[in-house]
């Protein structure tokens, strides 16, 4: 199973590629999805077994949402439903 192996230098928080989130989704590993509001959007917070990580771009960077709707067709695609939106930043 992928683990999240890149240290985000900005919040310390590991992050993680889109695959490998969808691998944590299939094994039943996440417990929580939170929209984070940043500067100029949201980030997506994945808990996963009291742990967290940020979902990452494909250049190695968290990956930014302008939208909150580009989040939930992002989740729906990888199997949820659900997730909380946190907009302090």
């Amino acid at each position: 199973m992928n683990q999240p192996t890149m240290l985000n230098a900005d919040h310390g928080i590991p992050l993680l590629k889109e695959a490998a989130l969808r691998g944590l989704f299939a094994a039943g590993l996440v417990s929580q999805v939170m929209a984070r509001g940043v500067k100029d959007g949201f980030v997506l917070e994945v808990m996963i077994n009291g742990g967290a990580a940020l979902l990452a771009s494909s250049r190695g960077e968290e990956r930014k949402f302008a939208a909150l709707e580009t989040i939930a067709l992002l989740l729906r695609r990888l199997g949820t439903n659900e997730f909380v939106v946190n907009v302090a930043s």
